[in-house]
């Protein structure tokens, strides 16, 4: 049976492994020392883009869904607010926009909340059950309201003022009270969360919701505020509404939208907007932890190039019994680069179990410590598939590269110039 032969070499491609092999069993040590540099240097990099595209991914989730990345947020321009308005009529010109496909507005005012006798002011907005979909609000406890009666969805600045600790608050009852506005002396307070009350009257009237009112989800937040549905804001002659989603039937539509509703002297924004600023923000700070990266490799590059070339000085003489008996030039090429290649891809594996490792057990201590303050457990590490071929492929690279010179300085050796060397 005829023998195919690798590389068109003398020596079969299992006795170049073999004999490779061999010598690195020889050197255990260093060869060790050499695979865990290059392992530490892609173990690094592995952490450093598993932590970026983690948080990416993390800070992506928390923000964004299907339905908020088709929405689009709109706000009375403020410095026209009282010629243009958000109203009912505004409301149902825009929905009959080409493209559009939902659109669901929020109300708000300054309330007075009464927990145990105990009176604090905050800011009610009052929202649909869309709303909430449409701008990805989630409760971090509880659930948010449906269509259920007498429910409201808290923030956690709320408890804190009230002395309520989350695991109790869920079902606890509230008295609530609107602070209904006549006459505004500087802005109105159908800002921002954190303008709660602040603005001077001159006059108000108290409107009281007569029923209790449970609590039935808490939204983390340090801002002062309560979502209520938007059916008890009707009867208060509060025409105006503080902001709507307006959603798109698909992302072609979405700026099209965005132009007309700006045209009529709105404030319009959207999630995708956002999306990109993150996206810049981490592909700065994946471009700097990769030049970290491509500088440990290179530092671990040079320790390969250091191995191989001391390999090379300890065989020349080896090298020349091997030419004199039969051993090509392209055979010590090959075990060379063999050599190389083998230490290259071991420390690319070796690296990514280090980093995996490394990962799970960062990921375990964070989850713990989340808890323990009384927060969610999050993993803030996520490694892309790709990142696993790229690391073989680039380790294989490395071996190459750096196995090139000595081997090609192994292969041009003269036999009896190698017999003759000590």
């Amino acid at each position: 049976m005829k023998q195919i032969k690798i590389f068109q070499a003398d020596m079969y491609f299992s006795d170049v492994v073999d004999l490779t092999l061999e010598r690195l069993k020889a050197k255990k040590y260093r060869t060790f020392l050499t695979i865990l540099g290059v392992g530490i240097g892609i173990a690094v990099v592995y952490i450093l883009v598993s932590l970026t595209f983690g948080l990416q991914k993390l800070v992506i989730g928390n923000i964004t869904s299907s339905e908020s990345l088709l929405s689009l947020d709109v706000l009375p321009n403020t410095e026209i607010r009282d010629v243009i308005k958000l109203t009912d009529t505004v409301l149902a010109e825009i929905k009959s926009m080409d493209g559009v496909s939902e659109i669901s507005a929020s109300k708000s005012l300054p309330a007075e909340i009464v927990y145990n006798d105990i009176k604090t002011q905050t800011l009610t907005y009052g929202a649909d059950p869309r709303f909430f979909s449409l701008s990805n609000i989630k409760a971090d406890k509880g659930e948010l309201y449906k269509d259920g009666e007498s429910q409201i969805v808290v923030s956690s600045a709320i408890l804190s003022l009230f002395g309520i600790e989350e695991q109790t608050a869920l079902g606890a009852k509230l008295r609530l009270s609107f602070i209904k506005p006549n006459i505004f002396f500087g802005d109105s307070l159908s800002g921002s969360a954190n303008s709660t009350a602040s603005a001077a009257l001159l006059e108000s009237s108290v409107v009281e919701i007569p029923e209790q009112l449970t609590i039935v989800g808490i939204i983390s937040d340090d801002s002062n505020y309560i979502y209520l549905p938007l059916k008890y804001f009707d009867g208060l002659d509060q025409n105006e509404y503080r902001a709507a989603k307006v959603k798109a039937e698909n992302q072609a539509k979405l700026n099209e939208i965005r132009d007309n509703v700006s045209s009529r002297g709105f404030m319009v924004s959207a999630m995708t907007d956002t999306l990109t600023q993150i996206n810049n923000i981490f592909r700065v700070t994946q471009i700097t932890f990769t030049v970290i990266g491509v500088i440990a490799l290179i530092i671990a590059s040079i320790g390969m190039i250091n191995t191989m070339t001391v390999s090379l000085l300890e065989r020349t003489r080896e090298i020349g019994i091997m030419r004199t008996i039969g051993a090509t030039s392209k055979d010590i090429q090959y075990m060379f680069l063999t050599e190389s290649i083998i230490m290259g891809l071991g420390g690319g594996i070796g690296g990514l179990l280090l980093g995996f490792v490394v990962t799970n057990i960062l990921s375990i201590i964070v989850k713990i410590f989340a808890l323990a303050m009384g927060g969610q457990a999050v993993n803030i590490f996520y490694t892309p598939p790709w990142f696993y071929i790229l690391v073989l492929v680039f380790s294989l690279a490395i071996g190459l590269i750096t196995g090139i010179f000595p081997a090609k300085r192994a292969a041009s050796l003269n036999p009896i110039d190698a017999l003759r060397y000590e």
